[in-house]
């Protein structure tokens, strides 16, 4: 009895192992699910599965199905811009999308034919869009559209990336000259020509540019693609930095990602990029010029600092870095991160005709500081050996409210610093000032502006505090 349960036991055994091994088969040998590679969008009516979705802010009636006008067979889709001013919205605009998407890796164009009201340009016209990520959009600008039917073709720059596409159309138009206008639609698909030609990418407009400026993250600017009609006319659309691929000469210099943001971390660096198999025109090289470190980590205690702009202290409240007080003004001011802290960069410290006074105000007028107990005012500069005006000697001047703690109120003053040498460039230089050195300052309770004031052209600034 004993030997028979045993043999009963086995078999059981091997049937479960058989019977695992053909599941597992039959689990491998399943295709993965495939999306519907319908092409038609309208063809006298939707394709199945399609919706329409109205930006926010457009007309919501403005999309309408025409039994009256069409180019072919029964109907047509109608948009009617409104008139400025229409309470039903300020434009036309909206996604005929699908969910689940479509496979359009089978198509390399969307074709439709259109036609007007009057002669005009509908503001967009596209695929891509999905009210969402909407990451394989593409676009024509400004498409002229006549009384006349005529068809149009907007490239699909790499098919091969649609494999689930959920943003078959979408449409923005604004009134022409205060007035709105209708134009029709007709026989949207998506096609498969042999007559498009000539495709060309592009990056940074298709030139081989130079980068100049400091390490930080950037992104890859003006992307295009274009490509022959069948009229042989060349048509240029907008195209997502999706469809490209870039390249790094050398991650340790210049790293680039699927989104074309670029992490700069010293010259040497070139940028190329493709789509598909083909090559972009235009590249983009690595010039480092400004600061490649962060300026040194400040060691003075927090509880003896007044901050204006640093990541080791809590800051003041500022109004404005670059208030632009003046119309004839041109100094730029932006912001970037070294290595995760922050740093300030002014450019172009001059005016139209180079003969005003060259400076850039701090201001922190709404909560004036009290900097009575502070000895010392302290400003980290970093200038790069490309900057015009390298010999400046640079002044930094104090305005304090006095008591009225406001602009104008008959007790202002003003202390001023001036260097009696220019900034060393290439590195960090710190700037370290004791309050006595600033001529004029009486009173010091209600701080309300700093201004630099003839410095070199191009400047990066860190670490600006006072301290005792």
């Amino acid at each position: 009895m004993k030997i028979k349960k045993f043999f009963y036991t086995i078999s059981a055994l091997i049937a479960v192992f058989i019977l695992a091994i053909s599941c597992e088969k039959k689990v491998d040998d399943l295709e993965l699910a495939t999306y519907p590679t319908n092409p038609e969008i309208f063809i006298d009516g939707f394709s199945t599965g399609l919706y329409y979705a109205a930006f926010g802010t457009s007309k919501v009636t403005a999309f309408s199905v025409d039994k009256e006008v069409k180019y072919s067979g029964t109907s047509s889709m109608r948009f009617d811009v409104p008139d400025d001013g229409d309470p039903l919205g300020s434009y036309a605009g909206g996604v005929f999308g699908t969910n689940p998407g479509r496979d359009l890796t089978g198509y390399n164009v969307l074709t439709f034919w259109a036609k007007a009201s009057q002669p005009t340009v509908i503001g967009q016209v596209g695929f891509g869009n999905d009210m969402g990520e909407s990451k394989y959009q593409v676009s024509i600008s400004n498409l002229a559209v006549n009384v006349s039917w005529k068809k149009f073709y907007i490239l699909i720059p790499d098919p091969s990336l649609l494999k689930k596409e959920r943003g078959l159309l979408y449409y923005s138009a604004t009134p022409q000259n205060g007035r709105g206008f209708t134009f029709w639609l007709d026989d949207v698909k998506f096609e498969k020509l042999g007559t498009i030609a000539h495709e060309v990418y592009k990056i940074v407009s298709g030139k081989d540019s130079v980068f100049s400026g400091p390490v930080g993250e950037y992104s890859i600017s003006d992307v295009s693609a274009s490509y022959n009609l069948p009229s042989g006319i060349d048509q240029t659309v907008n195209v997502s930095k999706s469809y490209f691929t870039f390249i790094s000469s050398d991650t340790s210099k210049a790293v680039i990602n699927n989104n074309g943001s670029i992490t700069v971390k010293n010259s040497g660096g070139v940028i190329t990029a493709k789509v598909g198999h083909i090559n972009a025109l235009g590249s983009l090289t690595m010039n480092v010029t400004g600061p490649n470190i962060a300026a040194p980590i400040p060691t003075v205690a927090a509880a003896n600092v007044i901050s204006v702009y640093s990541n080791s202290y809590t800051n003041i409240k500022v109004d404005s870095y670059d208030p632009y007080w003046a119309p004839w003004m041109t100094t730029n001011y932006s912001t970037f991160k070294i290595n995760g802290n922050d740093v300030i960069r002014y450019t172009n410290f001059n005016d139209i005709n180079n003969s005003k006074k060259v400076y850039v105000a701090i201001t922190f007028e709404s909560i004036p500081i009290n900097i009575s107990t502070m000895t010392h005012f302290h400003m980290d500069v970093w200038v790069p050996s490309t900057s015009p005006n390298l010999n400046n000697k640079f002044t930094i001047k104090l305005i304090d409210f006095g008591a009225g703690g406001t602009y104008g109120g008959g007790d202002d003053v003003t202390g001023t610093y001036n260097n009696p040498a220019s900034l060393a460039t290439n590195q960090w230089v710190g700037i370290e000032i004791p309050m006595s050195g600033f001529t004029g300052l009486t009173t010091k309770a209600h701080l309300a502006q700093m201004i630099l004031d003839n410095f070199p052209t191009d400047i990066y600034v860190d670490n600006i505090y006072f301290h005792n």
